[in-house]
């Protein structure tokens, strides 16, 4: 449990430094958010079972859609990242195949879309919102 909350934070730090260093998206709609897995990550098996069926149908994932990415078969997707993936799942919001920010681990559907809707709030109307730089 204790390794959950620290991949929550390091989440959540991630996104801190993406927003005070001032890399955001110009537009979130054109962004996507890619998630890294393996086959043999318990924690991605629960993160499918219990969010991706209705991922891509709730309003963070109209603005952000996902894509799914084996991470022993491909280790960047195409993605200029900031930093290489090592754990799973990792969650990437990319724009113009650069990431923007990042969440590292699973640690339940509550704390996922209160973690993604923090992110995608830091957009709006093209630009960031007041204070997230």
């Amino acid at each position: 449990m204790l390794k959950l909350h620290l991949n929550y934070l390091t989440g959540i730090l991630t996104l801190v430094s993406v927003a005070l260093i001032g890399i955001v998206p110009a537009s979130i709609s054109a962004a996507e958010i890619v998630m890294f897995e393996s086959k043999s990550c318990h924690v991605c098996r629960k993160w499918n079972k219990e969010i991706g069926p209705s991922y891509n149908k709730s309003e963070i994932g109209k603005k952000l859609p996902l894509r799914q990415v084996e991470l022993s078969k491909d280790r960047t997707a195409g993605i200029d990242l900031q930093r290489g993936v090592w754990v799973t799942p990792t969650f990437v919001i990319v724009e113009n195949n650069k990431e923007m920010a990042r969440i590292q681990g699973y640690a339940g559907r509550k704390q996922f879309f209160e973690t993604m809707r923090d992110m995608a709030d830091l957009f709006e109307d093209d630009k960031p919102k007041k204070g997230a730089m």
